[in-house]
C-alpha cells in the first residue's frame, strides 16, 4: 500500500494515471515498496523495474521504494543474468 505520509493532503480514494509497459494505469499517488508497486500495477515480482528519468529508464532497486505523482513512466523486463562466459 502507498505510503501518503509524504503527501497528507492526498485523497486516499483518489488515483493517478501512469504508464507500465505502454499501458495506461490507474493508481493511488504515494511511496510504494518496489514489490507492492509491482502488485499494484500487475506486475511479476521477478521483473526488473526501470522508471524513465530525464530521457532514459533507470533500474530501479528490488529493495528501493518509487514515489507515484501522475504521469510517470516505467518498463518491465526479466531478469538479464549476472554471469560472464570471459
Amino acid at each position: 500500500m502507498p505510503n501518503n505520509e509524504e503527501h497528507p493532503a492526498a485523497n486516499e480514494h483518489a488515483k493517478v494515471v501512469i504508464k507500465v509497459d505502454g499501458v495506461d494505469k490507474e493508481i493511488r499517488p504515494g511511496s510504494y515498496t518496489l514489490s507492492d508497486f509491482k502488485t499494484a500495477v500487475e506486475i511479476d515480482q521477478s521483473k526488473v523495474i526501470e522508471q524513465l528519468i530525464d530521457g532514459q529508464f533507470v533500474d530501479l532497486a528490488d529493495d528501493g521504494r518509487v514515489t507515484v505523482k501522475k504521469g510517470e513512466v516505467f518498463a518491465s523486463h526479466v531478469r538479464r543474468g549476472g554471469s560472464s562466459w570471459a
